[in-house]
């Protein structure tokens, strides 16, 4: 950029109210760049949620309110932001608040609350994480939930592999195919052997299905 031109960011904000003595909040920021006055095209938007309930005036001027899909994404994807962190998870456990997320009417909650639960060093992740087949999907959280299962593979598939007997029949098939490891393959291919016929039916129908389209030809004998 030239020393004669000029740089210019413009920001806007929405808020709760006008009084922060009275604990109104910001709710949305937005900036525009300019350059010699004009719009480049760069622009900037995040939503914040305040933490409190949203004016009449505020809903009529911005038409955000309390029960707005973006606010609640948001603020998921800030606790995913802060679940990879180690010293966060030691004083913060993410997995009820994710639990509830993953179950959120909005397919964009859904989204943000499996992508943070891939960055949970826990294995009770993937677990919250699978919850999401139970609503409607789509090809987003699809991938995001394909990715969530190798992302926290080094925490659940570990000797016993006691998540193989914990899942619900629906979720096991996804994380078996989806994962499809040789390793994991050999260890329902045991499993099916020597338990199989102690199993429930529903889930030795779903780990069967899974060997069939992932493993080895001698899987369909």
């Amino acid at each position: 950029m030239s020393q004669d031109q000029i740089r210019e960011v413009v920001f806007d904000t929405e808020t709760t109210g006008l009084n922060p003595e009275d604990g109104d909040r910001i709710i949305e920021i937005g900036a525009v760049e300019l350059l010699n006055h004009i719009p480049t095209g760069r622009t900037f938007r995040t939503l914040i949620n305040p933490r409190r309930e949203v004016s009449a005036d505020t809903i009529r001027i911005t038409g955000l309110t309390d029960d707005t899909p973006e606010i609640r994404a948001y603020t998921v994807h800030t606790l995913g932001h802060f679940a990879g962190m180690n010293k966060f998870q030691e004083v913060f456990d993410p997995i009820p608040w994710l639990v509830k997320a993953v179950e959120d009417d909005a397919p964009l909650v859904r989204l943000e609350a499996v992508v943070a639960a891939a960055k949970v060093q826990s294995p009770e992740a993937i677990k919250v994480a699978l919850k999401v087949l139970d609503k409607p999907m789509d090809s987003f959280i699809e991938r995001a939930l394909w990715l969530a299962v190798h992302a926290t593979a080094p925490q659940w598939k570990k000797p016993p592999y006691a998540i193989l007997q914990e899942l619900p029949p629906k979720h096991l098939a996804f994380l078996v195919e989806k994962e499809g490891s040789a390793e994991l393959l050999g260890v329902v291919r045991t499993m099916l052997t020597e338990k199989g016929e102690a199993m429930e039916a529903e889930t030795r129908r779903a780990l069967m299905v899974a060997m069939v389209r992932k493993g080895k030809p001698d899987d369909l004998l």
